[in-house]
C-alpha cells in the first residue's frame, strides 16, 4: 500500500507543477485563444490536483494543513 500512496503522492507533486506551469505561461505574441487554452490547462491541473488532494486526505494520506 506505501508504494500506492507514495505513487498518488507523486502525482500530486506532478499535477500541481502543471498547474503552475500552465498558470504562467504567456504566448510571445499575445494571442488571446492561446492564452485561453493555457489557462483552461492551468484550471483543469488545479482541478485535477484539488480532487486527489482531497482524496488522499480523505484516506488518511495526507494530514490537513
Amino acid at each position: 500500500m506505501a508504494n500506492l500512496e507514495t505513487d498518488l503522492k507523486h502525482l500530486l507533486v506532478e499535477l500541481e507543477s502543471k498547474r503552475d506551469e500552465y498558470k504562467e505561461m504567456k504566448h510571445q505574441d499575445r494571442d488571446k485563444d492561446c492564452e485561453l487554452i493555457y489557462r483552461g490547462k492551468a484550471e483543469a491541473y488545479w482541478f485535477a490536483a484539488s480532487e486527489l488532494r482531497n482524496l488522499l486526505k480523505w484516506h488518511g494520506v495526507l494530514k490537513d494543513e
